[in-house]
């Protein structure tokens, strides 16, 4: 069975958490496991269907800085970690 990751910011307004939310349960529906990784702590405005992993970083709203350096040196390692769990 194929596993596919969905990596996003957060599932917050907006096309892209839409867009997320109904292309992962759309695969979910036709087999694949899928499982979405969230890099803020966003409340998710859209919903997720059962069945997908949802992984949540550590990472605050307030906290998180989007600069390229930042994704590097920050997001970077935690969404290795996070892959290498799944």
């Amino acid at each position: 069975m194929k596993h596919i990751l969905f990596i996003s910011r957060g599932i917050a307004y907006g096309g892209s958490g839409r867009c997320i939310s109904v292309f992962s349960g759309q695969l979910a529906k036709a087999g694949y496991k899928v499982s979405l990784l969230v890099l803020r702590d966003y409340a998710s405005e859209y919903a997720i269907a059962p069945g997908i992993n949802v992984v949540r970083t550590h990472f605050k709203t307030d906290k998180v800085k989007v600069g390229k350096i930042d994704v590097l040196c920050r997001w970077f390692p935690e969404i290795i970690k996070s892959m290498k769990r799944l």
